[in-house]
């Protein structure tokens, strides 16, 4: 008995668990969606191509394939955009080629003849090239060659369109016929008998054997026959710009390359060795692993080195974020003492008991285990004044030699302050405030030349209590950055250039460079590394061009330069060109988008075409114009709408740079304008975005899947119209890709009424398992009203919604199918363990 207890128990433990856990999934506090692993991104569908380039190349409904009359091209696929650095593991791909025959015939007149349908047809594709009679004639993988009766070897490689001349002499007898072995040797049997032998194409002979027969040769010319395929060879290029402008295409095992990069690219090469037939590609799949990367954190308060006048609720304030957006969670301790926990993430306060000197350890880690920690010094004087120092942060930098020095003091009987610096001979006091105010922001003022500076404000009170904040480091830099470009300039005969610089300033430096093609921007702002002094990148066209660089400083200063370039890839050159100029703030000859003090974006405006609870995919494109570095800008919406508006990315956005920011919409029917912003530290801007909601003309749901008994599909469904009609639903069951059983159904509707329909679908002899998709559109349509998905086996089908207009989501569907199928096998396993135990009692 206490053993069926215990079994009980243990049972009733797990599935409470599994209820609990799908109780989570659904309520969102369990969120699998940022974990980095292994993902893919599918091209099947002439859609996804065609956000590729095809040069020659087309879909024809079903795969990529050479367009008519063309015998080569290739298609290039979009730029693959992981989200975050990766490793681009692998690409598997779907295609097929083809081959094809030919049969060469020659006649006495030395033509040669060819037929591609096995000699049916024939056609005279050379008439006038050979001299001679031809002897002989062997098709290799090297070309097809043709021996005539002067002794000379003659090849083609375009399958007889052209000939050239291997050899003029070597064989001494007049030939009588042309072979080769299993190592493509070449061999000639002449009249006299004699079999010559040739390792190297026909380029050189020698004499195996002497007569082999008494038997006179006859005079007989020859057929040949050789097997061309078309062909498909792939290359790949990963990246760091988003254009994939610095990368290089290269040869791969496209099972395994492991190529790191925020950007992948793909290019297919075409050839055929005749227009009439052509290779397919039908689908790719890239496969790609997220690189985690670790969090930072930064400790704002308690500030390095400051001393406190009190001990009670001091202020612990962090700045946190992590790319990856998988932030497990933070803690932090006192002294290296016990470990205390930070809900989630967020700033929060801390007593501490007496005045000593104080080390404050702040973590952070991630879903993966990566830790990012920060550190402070500071002590508490009990009574003394408190001073926090607001600006100059420490080690920052400023473009003005007037500084202002802004610092809060507090204390009730606050005395004085005085601002210490070295600003002349030492660090030493160099002003002093006798009345300053408590509690709110207290400034001193100084005119300083360019350099490196340290500052720090010491108070007292009126009962002798003194204290200083910790030294803060802090830099003037006046003078633009210094900038040159070499590269590119002149004339190129190639689409692929290089960019090579020289920067230097006192401050660190960032730098971005665009290209124009007349008004036309060729390639938008890219950042580079300043300190590489070099890039690669790609133009699409020959055509001649302006490179503008810029580079802006840590202190706000910006420079520019330019170079103009000619690309010319038809005949090895081109004209134009020019040398590069620079200056502050930049003269030049090419289009210049000035530097702008403070917040400046510019947002694309966005227009968003969807039918109710559609789900949409988009991005804003947000370009800074502003002198400086706008941070942790990141998209917001109106606190009604939030339901209906997802985003996670949080990026600082650098002069000059172009930052694209993800977000899912799914508008419901009564859904208004969106009311959308970009918000960063330094201020917001609202996103210009128009939605246009699509009212279906049909509005279908299903309210019962229900699996009968010899392989049928009962389901019940729900339809209301926009006006009265009588149209006909197509159901389609598809098991994976593979369309297993359609079948059509007519309905009559009236206007703004919901009306309940059924309809019962056999399967046949189709067997199949796993999840099916249930689909169903109106016949002449090309959307589909509804899809759903459905667990497959042979005594029980689940189903749980996946797209349409109005009806659950996956999860809420599948979780209250679970929780119900939970509770069921709970009550039934008490029961069976009760009935044990009543068995055992008897």
């Amino acid at each position: 008995m206490k053993r069926g207890k215990e079994i009980e128990r243990t049972l009733f433990l797990v599935l409470f668990g599994l209820v609990v856990l799908n109780i989570l999934l659904l309520s969102g506090i369990l969120n699998f969606k940022n974990l980095t692993g292994y993902a893919i991104f599918s091209q099947g569908n002439q859609s996804e191509f065609d956000s590729g380039t095809h040069n020659n190349t087309r879909y024809n409904g079903s795969a990529v394939i050479l367009s008519s009359g063309n015998v080569s091209g290739t298609y290039t696929s979009k730029v693959f955009d992981a989200g975050a650095d990766a490793t681009w593991t692998n690409l598997t791909e779907t295609s097929s080629t083809l081959d094809i025959g030919y049969l060469y015939a020659f006649d006495n007149d030395k033509d040669v003849w060819r037929s591609n349908d096995d000699g049916s047809s024939w056609t005279e594709i050379n008439n006038s090239y050979f001299s001679q009679d031809i002897y002989g004639s062997v098709s290799t993988s090297l070309g097809l060659f043709i021996l005539t009766k002067d002794k000379v070897v003659h090849k083609s490689t375009d399958s007889g369109a052209t000939w050239i001349v291997v050899n003029g002499s070597g064989i001494s007898g007049e030939p009588r016929g042309l072979t080769k072995d299993n190592n493509e040797n070449l061999y000639v049997v002449t009249r006299d008998e004699e079999i010559y032998k040739s390792t190297d194409s026909g380029a050189n002979w020698v004499l195996m054997k002497q007569p082999f027969t008494d038997k006179d040769s006859a005079n007989q010319y020859d057929l040949s026959s050789e097997t061309k395929s078309t062909t498909l060879s792939f290359q790949v290029r990963n990246c760091t710009q988003s254009n994939c402008g610095d990368g290089s295409w290269q040869d791969v095992n496209l099972t395994s390359f492991n190529l790191v990069g925020q950007y992948f690219q793909y290019k297919v090469i075409f050839t055929s060795p005749d227009s009439s037939i052509t290779s397919s590609l039908e689908s790719v799949d890239v496969g790609y692993d997220l690189i985690n990367q670790a969090p930072t954190i930064t400790l704002i308060s308690p500030q390095e080195g400051a001393t406190y006048g009190y001990n009670e609720s001091l202020p612990l304030d962090f700045s946190a974020s992590d790319v990856n957006d998988n932030i497990d969670s933070c803690w932090y301790n006192l002294n290296g003492e016990s470990n205390i926990s930070l809900a989630s993430c967020t700033n929060t306060t801390f007593d501490i008991p007496n005045d000593r000197d104080y080390t404050l350890n702040i973590y952070m880690n991630d879903t993966n285990g990566e830790l990012a920690s920060d550190s402070v010094t500071f002590s508490t004087q009990l009574g003394a004044p408190s001073i926090i120092l607001n600006s100059p942060t420490d080690s920052s930098y400023s473009n003005s030699q007037s500084v202002t020095f802004r610092y809060t003091p507090t204390d009730l009987d606050l005395n004085s302050c005085w601002l210490l610096g070295d600003f002349g001979n030492g660090f030493e006091i160099n002003q002093t405030d006798n009345s300053p105010t408590n509690g709110i922001e207290n400034i001193f003022s100084s005119n300083l030349l360019d350099g490196e500076y340290l500052w720090n404000v010491g108070c007292n009170d009126s009962v002798g209590n003194s204290v200083t904040n910790g030294n803060k480091t802090f830099y003037i830099d006046t003078i633009a950055p210094s900038v040159s470009v070499s590269e590119p300039t002149g004339a190129k005969t190639s689409r692929t250039l290089s960019a090579t610089w020289s920067v230097s300033d006192a401050s660190p430096v960032s730098c971005l460079y665009n290209v124009y093609r007349g008004e036309s921007l060729e390639i938008s702002n890219t950042s580079v590394n300043c300190s590489t002094q070099s890039t690669s990148f790609g133009v699409t066209v020959d055509a001649n061009f302006i490179f503008n660089f810029y580079v802006n400083d840590s202190a706000g200063n910006s420079n520019r330069t330019n170079s103009s370039f000619s690309v010319d890839t038809s005949s090895g050159g081109g004209a134009g060109g020019g040398e590069s100029s620079s200056g502050g703030g930049g003269s030049g000859g090419g289009p210049y988008t000035p530097y702008v003090a403070g917040i400046n974006l510019e947002i694309e405006s966005i227009e968003i075409i969807a039918y109710p609870g559609e789900e949409k995919t988009l991005e804003v494109v947000v370009k800074n114009n502003a002198l400086k570095t706008v941070n942790k800008c990141q998209l917001k919406i109106s606190e009604e709408q939030r339901s209906w508006f997802s985003s996670t990315d949080v990026e600082n956005i650098g002069a000059g740079e172009i930052m694209d920011f993800a977000f899912t919409l799914t508008p419901p029917s009564n859904a208004g304008q969106p009311e959308i912003f970009i918000e960063c530290l330094e201020g917001e801007k609202e996103v210009p975005i128009k939605l246009i909601m699509i009212k279906p003309s049909l509005n279908i749901e299903f309210t019962n899947i229900v699996l009968e008994k010899e392989n049928k599909i009962y389901i019940k469904y729900s339809v209301e119209s926009d006006s009265d009609q009588t149209t006909n639903l197509r159901f389609s069951i598809y098991s994976g890709k593979d369309l297993i059983k359609e079948q059509t159904q007519e309905v009559e509707l009236t206007k703004d009424k919901k009306t309940e329909h059924e309809i019962t679908i056999e399967l046949g002899d189709n067997n199949p398992s796993g999840v099916l998709k249930i689909s169903v559109i109106n016949e002449g349509g090309e959307k589909p009203l509804l899809e759903d998905s459905v667990i497959y086996d042979s005594s029980i089908i689940t189903g749980f919604a996946t797209t349409g207009f109005g009806n659950n989501s996956t999860s809420y569907t599948m979780g209250f199918i679970i929780i119900i199928f939970l509770v069921f096998a709970i009550l039934i396993i008490r029961r069976i363990l009760k009935e044990k135990k009543s068995s055992k009692k008897k």
